[in-house]
């Protein structure tokens, strides 16, 4: 195959277009987050840097560079995703503690205290573990 003059229209040739997928992946990356986020006005930004070094075979007497290595870096930015404040309180050992039942107020008393039985307890956690597994390979099975 002949040789091609490079510009940016010719992406696509290189390396069977995987600069080009990589491209279209953080664009895409990047449009999703405006659909999961439309009311965060931040600004999606996505960069293309292209990298030239000169090859230069001193050793060989080479003086003068008639060759380069060229490389692609893609740098996406999206606005910082960001949670509510939780209230926790801090003990002497480092360790932190919340308030399950009301996060936002550390010291709000629950309104019903029920008597805890072991062996529910032990079945919910038990339903608890078995939801978040599947919760997990569904993301997971999504993202493949």
């Amino acid at each position: 195959m002949p040789l091609e003059l490079f510009s940016i229209s010719k992406l696509d040739l290189i390396d069977g277009g995987k600069v080009v997928a990589a491209i279209d992946a953080e664009i895409q990356s990047l449009s999703k987050d405006c659909i999961d986020r439309p009311l965060d006005d931040g600004d999606r930004v996505l960069t293309l840097k292209i990298r030239l070094t000169p090859r230069v075979d001193i050793k060989a007497g080479q003086r003068e560079c008639t060759e380069v290595n060229v490389a692609f870096d893609l740098d996406n930015k999206i606005p910082t995703r960001k949670s509510a404040e939780y209230e926790m309180a801090v003990r002497s050992t480092g360790t932190m503690v919340f308030n399950p039942a009301s996060p936002s107020d550390l010291r709000q008393e629950p309104l019903f205290v029920e008597p805890i039985d072991p062996e529910a307890e032990k079945l919910r956690a038990a339903n608890q573990r078995k939801r978040e597994a599947e919760l997990a390979l569904e993301r997971q099975q999504k993202n493949v």
